[in-house]
């Protein structure tokens, strides 16, 4: 076994290289963008996104922890004791871009939510944030 000068691990030392391996790639730290503001116009700061889907509507907050996406997938009256649908979901980073890429053209604007979707997202500030 053979001893590094930068013992600390996760550290590009620790890797050996060699004829049959590649050094290791540093990669830039993927971070999710919020959408413009002509889509979150007096949205709340933690809304990263909103879309429509066809059982309601999708809206992404900001990170749950390292690596994370939160949010919500809800109806259109998610308050609602018998028929209300307001289920919560957490995407890695990588999955939360393909998402976001893949419904590009179904985000709608916040001013167009349903008035129960937008309480729901605005009681979720104290919990996000």
């Amino acid at each position: 076994m053979s001893h590094h000068p930068n013992p600390l691990p996760g550290s590009l030392a620790e890797a050996p290289t060699n004829r049959y391996t590649s050094p290791p790639v540093r990669r830039r730290k993927y971070r999710p963008r919020r959408a413009a503001d002509r889509w979150l116009s007096g949205a709340p700061a933690h809304v990263l996104d909103v879309f429509t889907n066809q059982h309601g509507y999708t809206v992404l907050y900001w990170f749950l922890g390292d690596g994370f996406v939160g949010g919500r997938t809800l109806n259109a009256q998610p308050e609602h004791p018998q028929f209300g649908v307001a289920s919560s979901l957490e995407m890695e980073f990588p999955a939360a871009a393909a998402f976001r890429y893949r419904n590009r053209h179904k985000r709608m604007t916040w001013a167009s939510l349903p008035e129960q979707v937008r309480r729901v997202v605005w009681r979720d500030a104290v919990t996000v944030i």
